[in-house]
């Protein structure tokens, strides 16, 4: 579960803004190994000069934690 992501302010819907972005959450498992998955994201035009946020949900990063043996020990893996 995660909160609203609030992208108000954000430099992507800045007209002057030219480059790219990406989403990156950061979430831990039960044993408090850390992943990072990251979302490219571009923006669309809209009619009134603004811009909408598009989410390239296919090329997404997802990064897993590099468990050594002894964490894997630690939480009965091998």
């Amino acid at each position: 579960m995660t909160t609203p992501l609030n992208v108000r302010g954000s430099p992507l819907f800045d007209p002057a803004y030219h480059g790219q972005a990406e989403i990156t959450l950061i979430y831990a498992d039960r044993y408090n190994n850390e992943y990072r998955l990251t979302i490219p994201v571009t923006r669309q035009p809209r009619a009134d000069g603004g811009f909408n946020m598009v989410i390239d949900w296919h090329n997404y990063k997802n990064v897993p934690p590099n468990l050594t043996k002894k964490r894997l020990r630690e939480i009965g893996g091998s």
